[in-house]
């Protein structure tokens, strides 16, 4: 199999920031990557696009929530839409933290990859308990 190398006009990240406090951590977000990553962008959906006014990184496009509680299928657009702007999109959730150790392989493998830093079940657990039955199964 042959990897791909880091180059950061192929390679973007994208996340989902639907309502306010979402709005306010991909900028968040969006200023750890600039500083971090330079020269790599963000594919944002939102439905106010314009709250990413002013951030060069940021590709913000329109986007009406699906789900019917909460956005986690409206991920997969998010990533549909990277992928038809960059050749290796790298799904980040809006509350994560983009420090200064953050390290960017310089070589991808092909197909869709993924690292889960914590324990999924858990996660589950503490945070949508009445998922857990079907998570399991």
């Amino acid at each position: 199999m042959v990897g791909v190398d880091f180059q950061a006009d192929k390679v973007c990240f994208c996340s989902l920031a639907i309502g306010k406090r979402y709005h306010s951590m991909v900028q968040d977000l969006a200023k750890g990557i600039a500083k971090n990553c330079p020269g790599t962008s963000i594919v944002v959906l939102t439905e106010k696009p314009r709250v990413f006014r002013g951030y060069n990184n940021v590709l913000a496009f329109k986007h009406r929530q699906q789900g019917t509680l909460f956005p986690y299928h409206d991920k997969a657009f998010v990533i549909e839409k990277a992928l038809s702007l960059f050749n290796t999109v790298i799904f980040v959730d809006a509350d994560t933290k983009m420090g200064d150790s953050l390290k960017i392989p310089k070589r991808w493998n092909p197909g869709i990859c993924t690292n889960h830093h914590t324990d999924l079940i858990d996660h589950i657990t503490k945070n949508c308990p009445q998922r857990l039955e079907y998570i399991k199964k």
